[in-house]
């Protein structure tokens, strides 16, 4: 148990720049998938206000 301990602080450390690396790349892919919908309808990506960061069972999603 023990030996745990430093082993998930240290996979603690690595989620927040993974989870923002993944949300910069979602971002990138939905922009990149959906290039009209951004240069002619001026669409945005919107941040996810309210919810924790990184959010629970997956770095990166996105709301319809």
């Amino acid at each position: 148990m023990f030996i745990l301990k430093p082993i998930g602080f240290l996979m603690g450390l690595l989620d927040k720049p993974l989870a923002r690396r993944d949300e910069s790349k979602l971002k990138l892919d939905i922009a990149q998938a959906m290039p009209l919908l951004f240069q002619e309808q001026h669409a945005r990506i919107i941040p996810n206000e309210g919810v924790s960061f990184p959010p629970g069972f997956d770095y990166a999603f996105c709301n319809g």
